[in-house]
């Protein structure tokens, strides 16, 4: 008998659901499949999309998205919106060996022009952010630049050569840097690791948790004390003192969370697999979108009414709040695996399932109706990743990423 490794990514419903609206999202067509890695509001509703192969999605005043391309095709990794003392703000796109451009007017519209920043030769260390750290609206310039490797530079004006350049003592990757209350850093990254400074003067220090050893991968907030941290396997972790200590949020996904976004009202975060969820009460209890993507989704951001999400694949979509079609959330099943070769799903609604294992190409390779209680015999499946979709009476599907490994 083949003996199979199955990884199972899936909702659980030990946790409250929230029975909020669920959103229609409409896909934005950008005419390229790259992946893109974040989202950045730059100016006066100017929207930058950094990506594969010299691609940069961007979106202009009057709301019209174009694809520009940089000359060396290297992959944009982070853009940012950084303050310079006494020259206001300037958009910096940077690829993952530090070649800056910025944004451009041209007689057609924006345009990529090369640019420089004052950074410290990075000795083949490839760049994974970078963050404004001037969050005060002074008249100077502080901003960081996050390398793999668990490398942390942090410039300040007029200094050409790093306030700090340290290297974590884990070596592991560092994946956001968060600045608030002023000059207040928070620093995330690989094994559930959390560290904190009060300025580019000081040492970050470590804050201890037991809240698990999963890849931390954004933090979320609005500036002040409330903070939110999305990480693999679901985990979302909430403080309410600035960092100093933290507790674990539930949610109805085992999905990897890349990103998120706090506006006054709502809690947004997306991830692995198409996965949109967000929440109206700090994360107490959570609402799955209508995402219509399978795609991993990298990052999520609020603009006046309009929400939008990107990620790999080259998607883009966007939620008008105010024009949106909405469905009340019905139950889903409570979908579990039980048997390291099989899957078991448990019919705990009122209406019947219809349920397809599909690869990633989207052709079907299992098919069910479920009532109550069926389980999936996967000894035979080829080893690879699968989606698993799940649909229910006149209610929008939902959709869990399966591994399968020899």
């Amino acid at each position: 008998m083949k003996k199979l490794n199955i990884v199972l990514y899936i909702l659980c419903f030990s946790v409250q659901v929230s029975r909020g609206q669920i959103h229609q999202w409409n896909i934005v067509p950008l005419n390229t499949n790259v992946n893109f890695h974040e989202i950045e509001l730059v100016q006066d509703s100017i929207l930058v999309l950094p990506g594969d192969a010299g691609k940069l999605a961007v979106r202009d005043r009057n709301g019209v998205w174009t694809l520009l391309q940089a000359p060396n095709n290297k992959p944009f990794v982070a853009v940012e919106n950084i303050r310079f003392q006494n020259l206001g703000r300037s958009t910096k796109i940077s690829t993952d060996d530090c070649s800056i451009y910025t944004l451009g007017q041209a007689a057609n519209g924006l345009e990529l022009q090369t640019d420089s920043l004052p950074a410290y030769p990075l000795n083949g260390r490839k760049v994974v952010k970078i963050v404004d750290l001037n969050i005060s609206n002074i008249d100077e310039t502080r901003y960081g630049i996050i390398c793999d490797s668990a490398r942390i530079l942090g410039y300040k004006f007029p200094y050409s050569t790093p306030r700090f350049n340290i290297s974590l003592s884990t070596k592991k990757s560092i994946q956001d840097l968060y600045p608030f209350n002023s000059w207040n850093i928070l620093a995330v990254g690989d094994s559930g690791k959390i560290w904190k400074t009060a300025g580019l003067n000081e040492a970050f220090q470590a804050i201890n948790h037991n809240l698990g050893s999963k890849r931390l991968n954004k933090i979320i907030g609005q500036r002040d004390n409330n903070l939110w941290i999305a990480g693999d396997s679901g985990l979302v972790l909430y403080s309410a003192n600035g960092g100093a200590t933290w507790q674990k949020r539930n949610t109805p996904t085992g999905l990897n969370l890349y990103s998120g976004w706090k506006t006054d009202s709502t809690l947004w975060i997306c991830g692995q697999a198409g996965l949109l969820m967000y929440s109206e009460n700090e994360g107490q209890t959570w609402t799955i979108d209508n995402s219509n993507t399978i795609s991993d989704l990298k990052d999520v951001k609020a603009l006046k009414n309009d929400i939008f999400a990107t990620g790999d694949d080259g998607v883009l979509l966007q939620l008008n709040l105010l024009t949106s079609a909405t469905k009340k959330k019905k139950n889903l099943p409570y979908v579990f695996s039980n048997k390291p070769e099989s899957i078991s799903i448990q019919n705990i609604g009122n209406e019947t399932l219809q349920v397809a294992l599909m690869s990633v190409e989207g052709k079907n390779i299992l098919s069910k109706t479920i009532n109550s209680f069926s389980n999936y015999d996967l000894r035979e499946v080829v080893a690879g990743i699968y989606i698993l979709r799940i649909e229910s009476g006149n209610d929008v599907p939902t959709y869990q990423k399966i591994i399968i490994r020899n």
